[in-house]
């Protein structure tokens, strides 16, 4: 950082041999500082474009999916970020060296001919083959892993898809309980005769609501099995007491004439 010298995760090991004053390392992509080794453990980041638009950045239609290179690359960085205690050391030598490379070959041919043209002496046949297996092996467990997290998201999809039905059939059977209730009551209580004998005791007609409030009441003392509501006789007072002895308009109510 002091340096000011902007280099690729490969020739980092070599600038620091000769570099004194380089201790701390800046990302260009994140601008996030690493001091010493650290940045071997930096080894996934953000585009250009999502650094730069912040909070308004949007990634584009199927460009979220990590494609099996970059699966690849990020398990190998993963790997030299935190190598395993039984790794041989010229394993671990190797595989410094191969973490800085931007686009490793996914097959050991060509694996191990990129590793004979770039790094020679550090490229013995064994080490690569050794090495490349526990790449190999890393990235698939990794794809296992991702695949098992889609079958349980699938699961809990389906799960929730299950829950919501069973959602609809309980409020379809309370609602059908309630119908059930309402023609249980209006059964129980003779509201047409109410209706009749409160409308003569007015002159033979009434407004609705007022009509309905008192019937209501008539109902309440009869002491019903079943108590329907205030809401529910308002929405259905029509209903319930309707005959071709009644006649209905929009507020008023009257017996009907012979």
């Amino acid at each position: 950082m002091q340096c000011q010298e902007t280099l690729k995760r490969n020739a980092v090991d070599k600038h620091c041999l000769r570099c004194r004053d380089c201790w701390d390392l800046c990302c260009v992509d994140c601008n996030k500082i690493f001091s010493g080794e650290d940045f071997r453990k930096h080894v996934t980041c953000i585009s250009e474009a999502e650094r730069y638009q912040g909070a308004l950045y949007r990634p584009k239609k199927g460009h979220n999916k990590a494609t099996p290179q970059e699966i690849w690359t990020h398990v190998i960085r993963t790997i030299a970020a935190a190598p395993p205690a039984d790794m041989a050391s010229d394993e671990q030598h190797l595989l410094r060296l191969v973490s800085g490379m931007s686009n490793v070959p996914r097959k050991l041919k060509k694996f191990n001919n990129i590793c004979k043209n770039s790094f020679r002496n550090a490229a013995k046949l064994s080490v690569v083959e050794s090495l490349f297996a526990k790449f190999d092996a890393a990235f698939k467990a990794n794809r296992e892993a991702k695949q098992e997290e889609t079958k349980k998201a699938a699961a809990a999809k389906e799960t929730s898809n299950v829950l919501s039905a069973a959602a609809s059939v309980e409020v379809a059977e309370v609602a059908a309980t309630t119908t059930t209730t309402t023609t249980t009551a209006a059964s129980e209580f003779q509201w047409k005769k109410s209706l009749k004998r409160l409308l003569k005791t007015q002159g033979g007609e009434m407004k609705v609501k007022k009509a309905r409030k008192m019937v209501f009441k008539d109902f309440l003392a009869s002491n019903p099995t079943n108590l329907l509501t205030k809401e529910q006789v308002k929405k259905d007072f029509v209903t319930l007491c309707k005959s071709s002895k009644f006649v209905f308009n929009e507020k008023q109510v009257a017996l009907a004439k012979k």
